[in-house]
């Protein structure tokens, strides 16, 4: 045994400083080992911590971006349908005056003495004015109300004037009840147009014409759907009504709305990438930014009723799109 600094090493105290210095080992082994241990499972919750967070992050900041695309969306259409909608108001509001008026007008003639009406003229081409065309083999002079209908020319040119949806108005003497009418008298500033190759004025089949036949069937305000310009060629719609007088039917007035009018809004729709679409009464398009496909818009004679299309879908969002507001739908 040997003694130093007062310790006697190699007996008992020996035995009992090594059994201290493992214990004190021991307990940092031990020490290391839960940090290593804790430290270890720290991380890995903080790292599951992080990845939960992400996920909750994304999934709400998706949910957000969602909800105000889908909000987005729905404002930007309520908003284009109301504009679209205030066009076709307008139109119908126009008729509806002219209705009136020419109702109160044939009902009360006593009221109105006669007014001259006159067939285009070409220096007239591009100044709003009020003109005469008839069917083929009528005699104007041989109505006895033309004189009485012309009575409509000042408020038929006010309201076009007035207008930056119809392109003109008129109203058609032509009835079944006599054999003079034929006649119609107009509003617009293309009295240019109405000639044919001759240099006369053409003669105009009012009663052929699908605006006329629609609205005589339906007995009330009736659009049509796509029709070309009978004298422009210019693709647009019409908005007419019936007149009656003492039970009978005795004139048709209406209004032409001309397609690029509204091709003018709806191309300011589109800029963004989407596609706009205008859908009447009947299922047909009658205005769409495409040009092909199965949104491509076409005349009233060969337009396809979109909820009899061949997708199931698309017909039946176009059939609920008819009855009121759809809601954002994919």
């Amino acid at each position: 045994m040997i003694k130093k600094f007062g310790l006697t090493l190699g007996g008992l105290q020996q035995k009992i400083l090594n059994l201290v210095l493992i214990v004190i080992l021991l307990i940092v082994g031990v020490f290391v080992a839960a940090s290593l241990y804790l430290s270890a499972d720290l991380t890995k919750v903080v790292q599951e911590s992080a990845v939960k967070q992400r996920e909750s992050m994304t999934s709400i900041s998706g949910q957000t971006m969602q909800y105000m695309l889908n909000n987005s969306m729905m404002r930007n259409n309520i908003m284009e349908a109301m504009i679209a909608d205030g066009m076709f108001a307008e139109a119908r509001g126009n008729v509806k005056t002219l209705q009136e008026y020419a109702t109160y007008l044939y009902t009360h003639p006593d009221e109105f003495s006669d007014k001259p009406v006159y067939p285009p003229m070409k220096k007239n081409d591009g100044i709003p004015s009020v003109q005469l065309q008839h069917e083929a083999g009528i005699d104007p002079a041989d109505d006895p109300n033309l004189g009485l209908a012309a009575n409509m020319g000042e408020l038929m040119l006010s309201l076009f004037q007035n207008s930056e949806v119809i392109n003109s108005c008129f109203i058609a003497t032509s009835c079944f009840i006599a054999t003079v009418d034929g006649n119609i008298i107009f509003v617009d500033d293309r009295a240019g147009a109405y000639f044919d190759e001759d240099g006369k004025v053409a003669t105009f089949e009012t009663r052929q014409r699908p605006w006329y036949v629609g609205a005589v069937e339906a007995e009330d305000i009736y659009f049509t759907g796509i029709e070309l310009d009978a004298s422009t060629d210019i693709p647009g719609l019409v908005c007419a009504a019936p007149v009656y007088a003492n039970g009978k039917l005795v004139a048709v007035v209406g209004a032409d709305i001309f397609l690029y009018q509204i091709a003018e809004f709806v191309n300011d729709s589109t800029e963004s990438g989407v596609i706009v679409c205008i859908v009447n009464q009947d299922g047909e398009l009658i205005f769409s930014s495409n040009d092909e496909g199965t949104f491509k818009t076409s005349t009233s004679d060969t337009a396809m009723d979109l909820r009899e299309n061949a997708n199931q879908e698309l017909a039946a969002f176009v059939t609920k799109a008819l009855q009121g507001n759809t809601g954002l739908t994919t």
